[in-house]
């Protein structure tokens, strides 16, 4: 009985158009004949590591020429840590290529 009620407040509520369920969201769409529409989640990653490798730069010279920490450096190249909107400038700047080429936004694969 609980379920058919969760299930009839998900349905019917006009508050809100996405619900949250296991840190995704789901739109529903009567339009479409009551599909549920999945939104996958996206993620930053970036090519820090390759960039790096083909100037022959250690990470402790690319975190002094943007002033962080190699620990900094570290945790980008692991995708552990997204950095600022300058920190991304201001690495694309010091490899010379567009922010599209180092910082990449893309769908997570499950």
């Amino acid at each position: 009985m609980r379920s058919r009620s969760f299930i009839s407040i998900l349905f019917h509520s006009k508050s809100n158009k996405y619900f949250t369920i296991s840190k995704k969201y789901v739109t529903f769409d009567f339009r479409g004949g009551g599909q549920l529409l999945f939104n996958k989640q996206k993620v930053i990653q970036n090519r820090l590591a390759v960039l790096r490798a083909e100037k022959k730069w250690s990470q402790k010279v690319v975190a002094e020429k943007v002033g962080v920490s190699r620990q900094t450096i570290i945790s980008l190249e692991a995708n552990r840590y997204n950095p600022s909107l300058k920190l991304a400038f201001q690495l694309a700047d010091i490899f010379e290529k567009d922010i599209n080429d180092v910082f990449q936004y893309i769908e997570q694969e499950e």
